[in-house]
């Protein structure tokens, strides 16, 4: 009987059983029920991932891969865009390019698919449809260091020694395996970047015996993501405070005005309507933190308040955003309203009559009322920010 330190070694517990018995979705779930992914991996917008799912640490996913069936990525992987796996257990430092298909499949270390390479899973045009015995769904056995060429196709159930180079658009297509030359699926794959001691179902792998490394990836992630957001915060609150000045100065100059402006010269109405009609946006700093979202979901930190900050604090981009855009609409009115009675440019009223017009008086206590409103949401969100800043500042 063969000895699968041959191929993939160092797991004799993982394999007691053949391969293709294996549970591949309840193996992820006894590591996550749901979506893991380690704080040092990146998962690119786009990507779906269907859980059970397990991303080990420093792995890549990237835009619109297709995660299902239970994945689970041991560290230092790439799935490059497009790629789509079902049921597949990738060892360490193994990588896909883009759009390559592997299912039900499990591939050893330092594995290298080029793009459009697939493993299939089911034979589809044979009547027989049996891969092993029992078994109708089955991909792939892969050794370590095996190189995979651009849109090759590896047939159900092919074995692939170590070392092994497949060609460019090559096709392996084993025959079925013979229950007499049954192979003995001990010690299968082989991980000397991690020294991994063994792999049990329901054991934590390297990494995880390893916390102490971890827990200071994570602390140190966790810092350089905390520095990078109070940088932030400290940018958003200097421009806020000065787009909130510029908004409470436009209001004391309209209000100033309104009580008096039926007892004024006509041309005084070009001082608050002047004020009125310019707006500063506000450019937000929230990089860092749309960085976060896409590739921890804010798993990269431990303080549970710190997150509440985070997100009410970022929520407030909303509320400055929709004054922004209602605000815009009413400059927009008031010179469609205003263009044919004065000259910008040359500060004059042509049509002395506007000021007296209801629609004047309306449009400028319409313009007060936004005012009011972008004050308090600045207002709002200056206090958020001052409160996440203290946070991030204390637990740095």
């Amino acid at each position: 009987m063969r000895n699968w330190n041959d191929l993939i070694g160092g797991y004799s517990d993982l394999f007691k059983e053949d391969p293709w018995t294996i549970n591949i979705p309840d193996f992820v779930k006894q590591h996550t029920s749901e979506v893991f992914i380690h704080p040092t991996s990146v998962v690119e917008e786009g990507a779906i991932l269907k859980a059970p799912i397990y991303i080990g640490p420093n792995c890549f996913v990237g835009a619109h891969a297709y995660l299902r069936g239970g994945v689970y990525l041991m560290g230092n992987n790439s799935v490059g865009p497009g790629c789509e796996l079902k049921s597949v257990i990738l060892f360490p430092k193994t990588n896909l390019a883009h759009f390559n298909f592997i299912g039900d499949s499990i591939v050893g270390s330092n594995v290298n698919f080029e793009a459009g390479s697939i493993v299939a899973n089911h034979f589809n045009e044979r009547t027989d449809k049996e891969i092993f015995p029992g078994v109708t769904k089955f991909g792939a056995i892969i050794g370590d260091n095996s190189k995979i060429g651009a849109n090759a196709v590896l047939s159900p159930g092919t074995i692939l020694e170590k070392n092994s180079i497949v060609s460019r658009q090559g096709l392996v297509n084993q025959k079925p395996m013979e229950t007499k030359h049954r192979i003995n699926w001990v010690d299968l794959i082989t991980n000397k970047a991690f020294d991994l001691v063994m792999l049990v179902i329901g054991v934590s792998i390297a990494f995880q015996v390893d916390n102490w490394k971890v827990d200071s990836e994570h602390r140190a992630l966790e810092r350089f993501y905390k520095e990078r957001l109070l940088a932030d915060i400290n940018a958003d609150i200097v421009e806020m405070t000065e787009i909130k000045h510029e908004l409470e100065s436009d209001r004391k100059i309209l209000n100033g005005y309104l009580p008096h402006m039926n007892n004024l010269p006509a041309d005084s109405l070009l001082s608050p309507l002047i004020a009125i009609m310019s707006l500063e946006t506000f450019t937000t700093s929230g990089n860092t933190y749309q960085t976060v979202i896409a590739s921890t979901g804010l798993n990269a930190f431990s303080d549970r308040d710190l997150i509440e900050g985070l997100t009410e604090y970022y929520s407030s981009y909303t509320s400055i955003r929709r004054f922004e855009s209602v605000y815009t609409t009413l400059i927009l009115e008031l010179n469609n309203h205003f263009v044919e009675h004065l000259i910008y440019d040359q500060r004059v009223i042509t049509n002395k009559t506007v000021v007296s017009m209801p629609a004047t008086r309306n449009f400028l206590m319409l313009a007060g009322l936004q005012l009011n409103d972008g004050v308090e949401n600045y207002e709002e969100a200056l206090e958020r920010a001052t409160a996440l800043k203290n946070m991030l500042q204390k637990s740095l």
